[in-house]
């Protein structure tokens, strides 16, 4: 019996193609498929995929004993074992030395964060310790200046120390010191620390922007260890139900279901970290109505248990839910999830970008973040990215010369040829041809107006100035050495968060302002740093990333627990 994965719900993380020893997984319908063919049935994609999305064709689903209802008590429940509950939980265990338990809806801890590359460190005892001034102070009124004071100051202010401390706090106490390197920026003498993970698991990597192998997954190891020694009871396969409360609305546990049955949590407070809302399409809907509009489907990179539960058990207790300022952001153009080496390749601002009918339709100097907007828009909602064989040589180049992505992404770079031949192969991802008339009958366009638009771009490259989009002289690189090569490009969305009111201290709010007793909420499920409109991707991402949000977030409210524990 060979096995199969469910692709809605599949991440495209790469570690089943990693780890299947016969090359029987690929991409098919822009997701990973298993050849039956091909498939020796050894369960290796199955024990790596982290959505649990795999499985043998045929099987019979493994049976849990049923139980009759159970009450558990202890001090502290975190319902969400991704970085922010875990932060939460380990640093409370950590400082209370009382009973936690953290529940988890997935077979599988880690969440979003088990995908997650880095975070944002302003300042840190390494920092101290070089001598680097603290300017932490003028950074919070910069980043509250331009986000126009719609955020709490005092929040901004405990994420910015925050996140610092807990780092300083994992270099002590998860004795991963050699993990984090202060270096200083060649381009804008700026000092940040790396995480260079000596210490977690060296997971091979395929794709620098996706985990297992960065940021987020190295603290999900290590915070795991640091709770399997505090004595904190994470529990997977519990998905929590409903929140308890009393007579007078204070939340006093947790209904959670496991394979057996119901068991109630009964604690003295209640964190709720269960991520963001990706797969919930109601919230979806409201938030971001596009994301169903007709054309090629976006994809996601969150994991299938992202339904926004805590969103929900939280407003039927009464919790202000800022439907507002969520960021359910639609990103592109790019590659994704397909090979690194060539979404690598098409963020190089030489390429030339057409849309499905092989016109071009901008400048193509910012094509990440830049024309994210317009994505939606295109024909299709998708779009090609074209270049010559001269154009790769010498972006290839130069991105293993000066790679932002380190040793791996030079490594990474450096198969991009085998890359390429991989995906002509396949059909979907890339097209070839050795003329552009040969090109465009693979892409299913028009031959003689994607000639036309290459020949016009080419007289643009020649003049030195781009009549059409006004790109920048400096990257202005004509198409004409065959063979010719059509990437495909599409829509992608990383997650979409927010959610909950939350206070300074963390604890969920009524639409009064005031806090509901022993309910706080951490990470994605929140409103807290998310606004609304460009201020959201274009400088609370940038300042406060939503890995540094909810490792900061989780901290903040572990040091705030145990006081009350």
């Amino acid at each position: 019996m060979a096995y199969q994965i469910q692709q809605e719900f599949c991440s495209c993380c790469h570690r089943c193609k990693i780890v299947c020893p016969v090359g029987a997984v690929r991409f098919k319908n822009a997701k990973y498929w298993i050849d039956p063919e091909r498939c020796i049935d050894c369960g290796a994609c199955a024990k790596s995929c982290h959505n649990c999305v795999i499985t043998q064709i045929g099987a019979e689903p493994v049976k849990s004993p049923v139980h009759e209802p159970v009450r558990r008590d202890c001090d502290l429940v975190v319902v969400g074992s991704g970085g922010s509950g875990l932060a939460c939980a380990v640093k409370a265990a950590h400082l209370s030395g009382k009973k936690v338990v953290v529940l988890e809806k997935s077979a599988k801890v880690g969440g979003n964060t088990w995908y997650a590359g880095g975070f944002r460190i302003y300042y840190s005892k390494l920092h101290e310790k070089a001598g680097v001034p603290d300017t932490r102070e003028e950074d919070i009124r910069n980043f509250l200046l331009g986000t126009l004071w719609q955020e709490d100051p005092q929040l901004v202010k405990r994420v910015f120390y925050g996140i610092g401390d807990f780092v300083d706090w994992m270099i002590e106490s998860c004795d991963c010191e050699k993990d984090f390197v202060l270096r200083k920026h060649r381009v804008s003498d700026t000092w940040s620390v790396a995480l260079d993970n000596q210490t977690g698991t060296q997971w091979k990597r395929i794709d620098a922007s996706i985990g297992p192998g960065g940021g987020g997954s190295f603290v999900i190891e290590k915070l795991m260890k640091q709770a399997e020694r505090l004595g904190v009871e994470v529990l997977t396969s519990h998905s929590a139900q409903q929140l308890l409360t009393d007579e007078s609305g204070a939340v006093t546990g947790v209904i959670a279901r496991d394979p057996g049955g119901i068991t109630e949590f009964h604690a003295k407070q209640v964190v709720l970290a269960t991520g963001c809302f990706s797969y919930n399409e109601e919230l979806l809907r409201k938030t971001c109505p596009t994301f169903f509009d007709e054309g090629e489907p976006i994809h996601r990179f969150s994991v299938p248990t992202c339904t926004g539960d805590g969103i929900a058990m939280a407003s039927a207790v009464g919790a202000d839910i800022d439907y507002e300022n969520t960021q359910a952001l639609i990103l592109g153009p790019a590659h994704h999830p397909y090979a690194f080496s060539l979404v690598s390749l098409i963020r190089e601002p030489e390429t030339l970008m057409v849309d499905a009918n092989g016109r071009r339709f901008a400048s193509e100097q910012d094509n990440t973040m830049g024309l994210r907007k317009l994505m939606p828009k295109l024909p299709g909602r998708y779009c090609w990215a074209i270049m010559d064989s001269h154009m790769l040589e010498v972006l290839s180049a130069r991105l293993m010369e000066h790679s932002t992505d380190g040793s791996l992404g030079v490594e990474i770079i450096s198969h991009y040829k085998e890359d390429l031949a991989e995906e002509v192969a396949w059909g979907e991802p890339v097209k070839t041809g050795g003329t552009l008339a040969e090109l465009a009958n693979e892409m299913g366009v028009e031959p003689e107006l994607l000639t036309a638009t290459v020949e016009r771009y080419n007289q643009h490259c020649r003049s030195g100035y781009d009549a059409d989009f006004f790109k920048d002289p400096r990257f202005l690189m004509p198409l004409e050495s065959g063979p010719y090569y059509a990437m495909y490009c599409k829509a992608f969305q990383e997650n979409a968060v927010g959610g909950m009111k939350i206070n300074s201290d963390l604890q969920v709010l009524r639409p009064d302002g005031t806090p509901i007793p022993h309910l706080y909420a951490v990470g994605d499920n929140t409103r807290g740093v998310r606004l609304a409109g460009d201020l959201g991707p274009d400088l609370v991402e940038r300042t406060i990333s939503n890995l540094t949000w909810c490792l900061a977030s989780g901290y903040i409210a572990g040091e705030t627990l145990a006081g009350l524990l």
